[in-house]
């Protein structure tokens, strides 16, 4: 018992990561994060399960958000290892994809209930974003022309429809024909969440289409961001806009934030403009500096603040995976050695917390004080491979890269 209580206490001292660097442990812990899914998340019929507690769950809707999260996820991950043996996921996720397509009007569904026979076909563009950005990827691992051709499609409809010519930016969301915005429960119609994956989306997809008007459109997005959706003051981003691009909350997302300010970088870098880069690298070390005070005493963020302080103190996984990525960039672009501080403590909190290590994947919530809620979805309509994969990829090269 005695040999147990050191062991313990040495692990609560140094993390297994410590032991072995960053960014062998990303690497490992990216291993188990892709096995799990490959284990667990396809049914008996092609696709996926609608949720996962502890078991497959047949009950509720099944999203083209998650299989398009799925499509990225697996073909980066053929992309980045050809020989990993990734690429069956990948296929069975584009598969899956096409049940999603809206024949009538264009685009994605947003969700299908097979049990109720119901179907949402409600446009919501964070989701069109994501059929772009998985498609586009597909492409890119694999050469799949239709896939690419559907990622075009998708992102001209969102030009066409969705995209407010008149007082910029773009809608949250629009009727299922395409014909209008639909009102959903935000303070606005707009939203800096929806707008950063639009920037996402389209940066992955000029890497393998460089059409002129796509870059015009990239392009316009990052200098939305920089003019009109990052505070000047806080240098937080806005959640929700107004029509007219004014904000319609006080409150911030730090996970966004971070995101956000790594996220910027890459899509400027796609762009190529040397001046936009820099405007861009001074934005995101702002945005950056201002959300280092968000990592409490135990390295864990909580999911959402405002002018008064902490609004919603539980810590999302993906949120935490993203502050590791946007510290690690922070520390890349500026050589300060709080930023890759900062990170440390981020995936220090990570590893303590968040991973499973008994079911597999990580906890989608974790409570002030480090207790998982065991009853949130490992696998669901938004607990998808996409965050913490990616973190897990990006942050093996960038820790790799910091120590060459």
């Amino acid at each position: 018992m005695e040999l147990l209580r050191k062991l313990l206490a040495r692990r609560a001292v140094a993390p297994a990561w410590r032991e072995i660097g960053l960014a062998a442990a990303a690497e490992r812990e990216l291993g188990a994060i892709l096995g799990f899914w490959q284990r667990e998340a396809s049914d008996a019929k092609g696709g996926f399960w609608p949720e996962w507690r502890g078991g497959p769950k047949r009950k509720g809707a099944s999203g083209a958000l998650l299989t398009s999260r799925i499509l990225w996820t697996f073909s980066a991950a053929h992309w980045r290892s050809p020989g990993g043996g990734y690429l069956d996921m990948a296929r069975a996720a584009h598969a899956d994809l096409q049940r999603f397509r809206d024949v009538e009007h264009g685009g994605l569904l947003w969700s299908i209930d097979a049990r109720k026979g119901r179907r949402s076909a409600r446009k919501e563009i964070y989701g069109q974003a994501f059929g772009v950005f998985g498609l586009s990827e597909h492409f890119r691992a694999t050469g799949d022309a239709a896939a690419l051709e559907q990622a075009i499609a998708i992102y001209r409809l969102i030009e066409q429809h969705g995209r407010d010519r008149e007082q910029g930016g773009y809608f949250d969301s629009l009727e299922a024909d395409w014909s209008g915005v639909r009102a959903n429960g935000n303070p606005g119609p707009k939203s800096q969440n929806t707008m950063l994956h639009l920037m996402e989306a389209y940066a992955n997809l000029l890497q393998v289409w460089p059409d002129p008007g796509l870059r015009a459109d990239l392009v316009a997005l990052i200098e939305l961001f920089l003019d009109r959706i990052v505070d000047p003051s806080s240098h937080h981003l806005v959640m929700f806009l107004t029509p007219e691009l004014e904000p319609a909350t006080d409150r911030y997302s730090p996970g966004h934030d971070i995101e956000f300010s790594w996220l910027i970088v890459e899509a400027a870098r796609v762009v190529g403009d040397a001046a936009l880069a820099a405007r861009v690298r001074e934005t995101a070390l702002a945005v950056a500096a201002a959300n280092l005070p968000s990592i409490e005493a135990d390295g864990g963020i909580s999911y959402e603040s405002g002018p008064s302080g902490i609004v919603d103190p539980h810590r999302a996984w993906w949120v935490m995976a993203e502050a590791s990525v946007g510290f690690l960039n922070a520390f890349e672009l500026s050589r300060d050695p709080a930023y890759r501080a900062a990170a440390e403590r981020c995936w220090d909190y990570i590893e303590r917390y968040v991973i499973d290590r008994r079911g597999g994947e990580w906890f989608a919530r974790v409570m002030p004080g480090g207790k998982p809620d065991r009853r949130a979805a490992k696998i669901g309509f938004w607990k998808c491979p996409y965050h913490n994969s990616r973190a897990c990829m990006e942050i093996a090269g960038r820790a790799g890269r910091l120590h060459r």
